[in-house]
């Protein structure tokens, strides 16, 4: 985040095409990623049922006996999210709710 933060102090047109992508589970990762104002941010992280896939569920459900070894992931273990689509979705859904109060208002 830092990285992101000192380029855009920069304003360089040449880094405008810059795509970053970060990695971890953290969900805060996404507000952080919404905050950017960058437009090519993406999220990567593991799927839950791959993180958790070892561990048994709160009332003893069945999970793998050990949760799968990191070097043996593979590209259908991990989330990509283009945080530009999150966007875009917000902004369609709060403009929707923002026509609707306004023809409920007047």
């Amino acid at each position: 985040m830092d990285y992101i933060r000192e380029v855009q102090e920069k304003g360089d047109a040449a880094d405008a095409n810059l795509s970053h992508v970060l990695y971890g589970l953290d969900a805060d990762l996404i507000m952080l990623g919404l905050v950017t104002r960058e437009k090519n941010f993406m999220l990567l992280r593991e799927k839950m049922s791959v993180v958790m896939g070892g561990k048994k569920g709160k009332r003893g459900g069945r999970g793998r006996s050990k949760p799968k070894d990191m070097l043996s992931y593979d590209r259908n273990d991990f989330e990509l999210l283009d945080l530009q689509y999150f966007k875009e979705m917000f902004r369609q859904n709060f403009q929707t709710i923002s026509m609707k109060s306004e023809k409920e208002l007047g």
